[in-house]
């Protein structure tokens, strides 16, 4: 691979280096969340309330749509 100049461990650096600017935005978004478990366990409960509530309604209306209400 030497004839354009560039070797194998080049070409891997500089893939490397890509890789580590590309998900470089994710890994510090992930090492926030990571610090504040709390908050985002606060998130999941707060979701998982809003989904519940949201497939709750669907249900009713699906319920009664079909008539077996509960």
């Amino acid at each position: 691979m030497e004839k354009g100049g560039t070797g194998y461990g080049d070409l891997k650096k500089s893939l490397a280096d890509l890789v580590l600017r590309e998900f470089d935005g994710m890994r510090k978004k992930r090492e926030e969340l990571a610090s504040n478990l709390p908050r985002v366990e606060q998130w999941m409960k707060d979701g998982a309330a809003k989904a519940r509530k949201t497939a709750e309604q669907v249900l009713a209306r699906v319920r009664s749509a079909v008539g077996t209400q509960k």
